[in-house]
């Protein structure tokens, strides 16, 4: 918020409705509060392992479903961070951006993660998995200052009761 960007959630349209996830409801309070809602995907497996038509099966049946429960919907989450980029045209026929690469945050440096976006159906994103919060603003530091987008990434985060949602 302090430098004016927003953030993001990654749904995958399967997830929907399973236990112990964020509901449709939970997006929506995100959602209210300047979030945006992201596809990713219908199942959450690997689209590398698919061919063309499973591939545009996951990329627009997702994207169908969250622009039907209410959702504007304009970026794409390869599940695994890894997306075959000889269906490119599913990218482009269907989003605006899309998150399809990763670059290990334990290894490489903040500009490694900062980009422009010259090739926006390939951006990459880092795992907060493995940052301090320290390492975590110098990396945010790094981008602000090079007017640059950062994209972090993470799974689960649940409340203290250990249930995911935004709602709490």
């Amino acid at each position: 918020e302090k430098h004016g960007k927003a953030a993001s959630v990654a749904v995958f349209t399967d997830g929907l409705t399973a236990s112990g996830r964020m509901t449709n409801n939970d997006y929506k309070v995100l959602t209210a509060n300047g979030w945006e809602v992201i596809s990713h995907s219908v199942n959450h497996q690997s689209l590398m392992r698919m061919n063309n038509e499973q591939v545009q099966y996951e990329l627009e049946t997702s994207k169908d479903i969250l622009t039907s429960l209410g959702f504007k919907v304009r970026g794409f989450v390869a599940p695994y961070s890894s997306y075959p980029r000889v269906f490119k045209m599913h990218l482009c026929n269907n989003y605006d951006y899309a998150f399809s690469g990763y670059v290990d945050s334990r290894t490489q440096p903040p500009s490694a993660f900062a980009q422009t976006l010259t090739n926006r159906w390939f951006l990459v994103r880092a795992n907060m998995q493995y940052m301090s919060l320290e390492k975590m603003k110098q990396f945010v530091d790094y981008a602000h200052e090079k007017g640059l987008y950062l994209v972090f990434y993470e799974h689960k985060i649940a409340n203290t009761d250990g249930h995911i949602s935004a709602a709490k």
